[in-house]
């Protein structure tokens, strides 16, 4: 299908008082909505991953965009980015009004902060050196002491510019306040979803990492759809199946982490967004109970190892609450790779979502 087989509606605010610029949302939906009662579309609302600190509804989930003047750049290369995400076009071209919000997000921790900011000057340096330096020292006669303050300028830059992109990127929210944007955005999906041709009455929620964290302890633990105003059953009444991609189910496990000895993920991730004692409760696995909503879960053969033993356990405590609950492994595919190859030839990730989703929405119009 062609690019005009779809359309964006960009930057909705899900709250009626916008207390943070990520508080938006946007809207895929099929060219040609048909707002007839019996036509409606089923509806996605999608979470994006990041670590709870990373990322928005632009197209890369993982690095986020900055917007200069009227142009998103990618904030990793510096490249213009499509506005529109690849799993969100994909999902209005076969048929569905998909949402996807941006919400608060944590600050980076000091430690991964300075480590990475180190990281990438290095980097930096030995690229200027190696293309730069090296060949133009051929040309031109260059001191040591030239060389040297050249290198320690790009250090200078280098380190700069990541500690300004790891600060602009972050927030300083802390759970509960993502899934409390999550909740709002299923709220207004809810009341608002009709207006862009969805229907409200077959809301499937989704998301990759920390995206599927969120929707699945929205899903569990209904508190925080309460809070919004939203009774419980008005939300079983909408919201009918989740999607965890690649998702994170126990805090604790990925606080455990450690990556050459380090325990980065924890500074990185955990630490800057929960408390240790917030970890067993905004844990999705120990929140499993019965709950009408269908679960699918994908993991990638080559994902993170902790994030496969949250796979497999939350499956297992899903089954045992007796949630109806299928996993599936995306074979070659590791944590960035099952969202990043979508649309592309190698797209293993929306073959096995789109034949679910078709399933569960005939499962909820024959029930209706």
């Amino acid at each position: 299908m062609s690019e005009n087989s779809f359309r964006v509606h960009y930057h909705i605010p899900y709250v009626e008082e916008v207390l943070h610029h990520k508080q938006h949302l946007d809207v895929y939906s099929p060219a040609e909505p048909d707002h007839t009662s019996n036509q409606l579309r089923p509806v996605v609302v999608f979470v994006h991953g990041g670590g709870w600190r990373r990322g928005d509804k632009s197209n890369n989930p993982l690095w986020g965009a900055a917007r200069v003047g009227r142009v998103r750049v990618n904030r990793l290369c510096l490249a213009p980015a499509l506005l529109q995400s690849a799993f969100l076009q994909a999902l209005a071209k076969a048929g569905y009004v998909a949402v996807i919000p941006s919400y608060r997000l944590s600050k980076v921790g000091i430690a991964p902060t300075l480590l990475l900011a180190l990281a990438y000057s290095l980097t930096l340096s030995l690229a200027v050196y190696t293309f730069l330096l090296l060949p133009l020292s051929f040309l031109f006669r260059f001191s040591t002491s030239n060389i040297v303050v050249l290198l320690l300028g790009s250090l200078f830059v280098g380190f700069s510019a990541w500690l300004y992109w790891l600060e602009e990127t972050g927030g300083g929210a802390r759970h509960p306040q993502h899934i409390e944007d999550v909740a709002a955005t299923i709220k207004w999906t809810i009341e608002h979803i009709q207006e862009y041709g969805g229907d409200k009455s077959s809301i499937f929620l989704a998301g990759h990492s920390a995206g599927a964290h969120l929707v699945s302890l929205v899903t569990l633990d209904r508190r925080f759809i309460r809070e919004q105003g939203v009774h419980e059953s008005k939300f079983d009444e909408c919201v009918k199946g989740v999607i965890g991609i690649s998702g994170v189910y126990n805090l604790q496990r990925l606080h455990n982490f450690k990556i050459i000895g380090l325990p980065l993920a924890r500074w990185s991730f955990v630490s800057p967004a929960f408390t240790p004692e917030q970890y067993e409760a905004a844990s999705p696995t120990s929140r499993a109970t019965v709950v009408p909503q269908r679960f699918l879960l994908l993991i990638g053969e080559r994902d993170h190892a902790p994030l496969k033993d949250d796979f497999a356990e939350m499956i297992t405590t899903l089954s045992s609450a007796g949630v109806i609950v299928e996993g599936r492994e995306i074979p070659q595919k590791n944590h960035r790779k099952i969202m990043f190859d979508i649309d592309t030839s190698s797209d293993k990730t929306t073959p096995a979502i789109l034949p679910w989703l078709e399933k569960m929405v005939l499962a909820s119009s024959s029930a209706k």
